[in-house]
């Protein structure tokens, strides 16, 4: 329903709207195409573009991208005027509105918005008592709904009478138990048949009336509708098909009627308030008057008239969801127009709601079977669908495969198939499925390219070989270059970059990513696969030192993310660069909206969301750092829900082996952690895993309890890792810092120093200066030690890593080195708080910016503004977005 004048926002949800994506929230807001608001008809518009089609294996995540849009829309309202979101029936709610009405949780803390919603303990649903979950831990309030006190049922029904209720009445209205809906239904009814007369002030009815009431609510209502004409009736039954609401071109599409012939009817029903107007279009009173008119038609005939619904609105240019709504109400058998129609229709379907495209497809192809061509069409929708959402399509793949005759389709699910056996972690399996389908006759040569380009991943990753790898890949590019695949190109040029940044030959790694970005230039569909490749494309500048090159990538790609509504983002990419960089909050940011994303990175297609695990890592390393132990322990904790199952998800996991050794060394259990860190010294442990970061660790950890042959071994692996890189960059710097640690030699480790003071690299830089500190105090040079730890600890207090400051403290202390209070110690000015992304932030909220207007101006996704917002408003001790503009406007004043 349109938002009212008063900035009260009302929706409720029937059984058919739980099946319609972002349904409820829709006509909650208003958002139609032809809405008077020109903000809400730009939304409804952009929710209603074409996507890529999922089973093209790159496809962005539309459903996350609409709930994004609608959000942006709220937080739009929401800087006009304070507004209020009401929700009625939330149990029978579509799970994407859930969502959205989840996310909007955290906006009532940042933006004057309350929401309201109610729903039924049945039918019970996991997703509602989420939902519960999140308002109670949002702050928010859960009231039970029970039966109105009896002073409370005669005060309402004083007020529908205009007079009190006499002794029968009060009786009758006894009978509803409390039930508001109830008894006002039925003193309406009483109040139109004539059965009340009021007298002194007394309202009451007869005996008989008394006798001869309804025994239900649905018998009030079905009389109340008996006093309507029969074509009335009849048409407003059509109307109950379509749903609690409708558009009068669609009554006219379903019951064949031309609209000026249904205006009698349409102006009846309103004057005897059965419908009321609802913008441009119309909608049932309450949801009983509808579902009365429903149930009044026998089941079978309303199955007919659903199918029937759906291909006159399918015929006439409807909106999918709207033709999905009557194939979803009952339990048909599709029959070959419906199996036909969801075919050309996956793709619409599954932009607005995946689940319900799987359950449509599953039915078709229950009725249709694997035997027959479109049930085979149906098929490879059904597999391609179930893929890219992350679900397990073995079974319907390989029926696919047995029946099939086509050789594209075969390739197609043997590819999907070898693709699922890697996931799993069987390598030899996917690798053994690859080569048959490889070497097989008749294969096209796109699915050769395509399958070879697999079987090279799983060649580097899964079996660590980078020669048949390199060749494979080679092989791939070739045959995908002679039919101009350009998925094929971009992924066999993707793992010839990840060969060569194993082979810490990262300009030649550079190159091949590099390539890869002109083969997918300029084509929307392949927008998650140009963030993924520049996703390679900012490692490869990080591992050549190159962090302001990599952090413009970062942006650039962060701005596609904007442009493109694409969800998910590139929060662990930003999220491990900002970590280096030293902008540990913005880390931090990242992981809390890649949490509200329901992180989904997509790899050949597929969610898969084992990627999280990095962010964790990185998170938990932070509060670990931060001497936050609580918030270490429950990242740590989140991260185990990620199971490892490939070779590649350890690549991404050093953050966490980092953060789970720092917790068994602040546990005082330093051969513990070292046992942990294990892992960095075995180099077929995970081939692309940066381990020269974490070797000065394992040297100091080691030395500090006598282990001379680990630390040995960590300054031999750094060697190693530095003779490869062909140019002298982050490898060179560890071996150089290990070596100065066990050789107690200040030198090598102020060379390294002094490089990663000129690139940017300020974690790194205070971890060596507080190192070259130690050494300088076990050489007696106290004077440089001093120096060099006032460097390390003014960074550790700018990142506020409190266990750094009081382990270098300790390190050092044994050397008669003292604590310097640093000049930025002991304020409280904000100042030292807010990074400077916040303060931008913080001033366009005082210059009266909404979200989505500060998200366009600075060119980062709504979501992550509004997680700043949430940190700032922590960080300020402030309850509102009123608060931070005061501040901003104290500090300027």
């Amino acid at each position: 329903m349109p938002t009212s004048e008063d900035g009260v926002a009302w929706g409720s949800c029937d059984e058919i709207s739980q099946r319609v994506p972002l349904g409820v929230l829709l006509d909650c807001l208003g958002i139609t195409t032809d809405s008077a608001d020109p903000r809400r008809a730009e939304t409804a518009r952009a929710l209603r573009e074409d996507v890529p089609r999922p089973g093209a294996w790159y496809a962005s995540d539309p459903v996350l991208a609409a709930v994004d849009q609608v959000l942006s829309l709220v937080d739009v309202l929401c800087a006009d005027a304070p507004l209020i979101l009401v929700l009625d029936d939330v149990q029978w709610a579509d799970d994407v509105s859930l969502l959205a009405w989840r996310r909007l949780l955290r906006v009532t803390s940042q933006a004057p918005l309350l929401l309201i919603a109610a729903a039924r303990p049945v039918p019970a649903r996991v997703e509602v008592d989420r939902l519960r979950e999140a308002v109670d831990q949002a702050g928010g309030t859960l009231l039970p709904l029970g039966p109105l006190p009896e002073a409370s049922v005669r005060e309402l029904v004083t007020h529908l009478l205009k007079a009190r209720p006499g002794p029968r009445l009060r009786r009758l209205v006894g009978r509803a138990g409390g039930n508001p809906l109830y008894f006002r239904q039925v003193v309406e009814t009483l109040i139109e048949d004539g059965a009340v007369t009021t007298e002194a002030g007394v309202a009451d009815i007869d005996e008989a009336t008394l006798d001869n009431v309804p025994a239900t609510i649905a018998s009030a209502i079905w009389r109340k509708l008996n006093f309507l004409d029969p074509d009335t009736r009849e048409v407003l039954q059509w109307a109950a098909m379509l749903g609690v609401d409708f558009a009068l071109s669609e009554l006219s599409v379903v019951t064949g009627k031309p609209a000026s012939q249904l205006m009698p009817t349409i102006v009846e029903a309103l004057t005897a308030g059965v419908l009321a107007a609802a913008g441009y279009r119309f909608a049932f009173r309450h949801s009983l008057l509808r579902h009365s008119l429903y149930e009044s038609l026998p089941a079978a005939l309303r199955l007919a008239l659903h199918r029937q619904a759906a291909e006159a609105l399918a015929a006439a240019g409807s909106p999918v969801e709207r033709v999905v709504e009557q194939l979803l109400a009952t339990p048909a058998e599709p029959d070959a127009w419906v199996a036909h129609w969801l075919i050309t229709n996956t793709d619409a379907i599954a932009k607005r709601s995946p689940g319900t495209a799987v359950d449509l497809l599953r039915a078709a192809l229950g009725k249709e079977g694997m035997e027959t061509a479109i049930g085979q069409s149906l098929g490879v929708r059904l597999v391609q669908l179930l893929f890219w959402l992350g679900r397990d399509p073995t079974e319907e793949a390989r029926a696919i495969v047995e029946v099939t005759s086509d050789p594209a389709v075969a390739a197609e699910m043997r590819w999907l198939l070898a693709y699922i056996d890697y996931r799993r972690g069987d390598v030899s399996a996917a690798a053994l499925a690859l080569e048959d389908v490889t070497r097989a006759l008749g294969v096209p040569l796109q699915w050769r390219a395509r399958c070879e380009a697999l079987l090279a991943m799983v060649q580097r990753a899964g079996q660590g070989d980078l020669v048949a790898a390199e060749v494979t890949a080679t092989s791939a590019l070739q045959h995908a270059t002679d039919v101009n695949d350009v998925f094929a190109m971009a992924y066999a040029l993707e793992v010839l970059w990840q060969v060569e940044s194993v082979r810490r030959n990262h300009r030649a790694a550079l190159d091949y990513v590099d390539r890869s970005l002109d083969a997918v230039a300029g084509s929307a569909e392949y927008a998650d696969l140009q963030l993924s490749l520049l996703d390679n494309r900012i490692l490869s500048l990080q591992n050549l030192d190159r962090l302001d090159d990599a952090g413009e990538v970062l942006t650039a790609a962060q701005d596609m993310v904007v442009r493109r509504s694409s969800p998910g983002g590139m929060h662990i990419t930003a999220a491990t660069h900002y970590y280096w960089i030293g902008q540990w909050d913005d880390v931090l940011v990242e992981l809390a909206a890649a949490v509200d994303d329901g992180l989904e990175r997509t790899f050949f297609g597929t969610r898969d969301r084992s990627p999280i695990r990095q962010l964790y890592g990185v998170g938990a390393l932070i509060a670990g750092r931060r001497g936050v132990i609580a918030d270490m322990a429950a990242y740590l904790e989140e991260a185990e829900q990620y199971q490892q199952t490939t070779v590649a998800n350890r690549e991404s996991g050093d953050f966490l082996l980092a953060a789970e050794a720092l917790a068994a060394e602040q546990r005082g259990d330093v051969a513990g952690a070292l046992e942990l860190l294990a892992p960095v010294l075995n180099r077929e442990y995970a081939q692309m895993m940066l381990r020269h970061q974490w070797l000065p660790t394992i040297v100091r950890l080691a030395l500090e309890i006598g282990d001379a042959d680990r630390a040995q071994s960590a300054l031999a692996v750094a060697g190693k890792e530095a003779a490869m890189e062909s140019t002298p960059a982050r490898a060179w710097c560890a071996e150089a810092w290990c070596r100065g640690l066990i050789d107690g030699s200040p030198e090598p480790l102020i060379e390294a120093a002094a490089r990663y003071r000129s690139v940017g690299r300020r974690i790194e830089l205070a971890a060596v200066l507080e190192d070259i500190a130690v050494v300088h105090g076990q050489r007696g040079d106290i004077i440089a030690a001093e120096h060099a730890f006032r460097e390390a600890r003014a960074i550790f207090t700018q990142l506020r890593a409190a266990w750094d400051i009081s382990r270098g403290e300790a390190r050092v202390q044994q050397y008669g080195i003292r604590r310097v209070i640093l000049p930025a110690e002991g304020r409280s000015d904000a100042e030292l708080v807010l990074a400077p992304i916040e303060f931008s932030i913080a001033e366009l909220i005082a210059a009266g910016f909404a979200n989505p207007a500060i998200a366009a101006q600075l060119r980062i996704p709504r979501l992550a503004v509004q997680n700043h917002v949430a940190r700032i408003m922590e960080k300020l001790e402030v309850d509102s977005r009123n608060g931070i503009a005061h501040w901003v406007l104290t500090r300027s004043g």
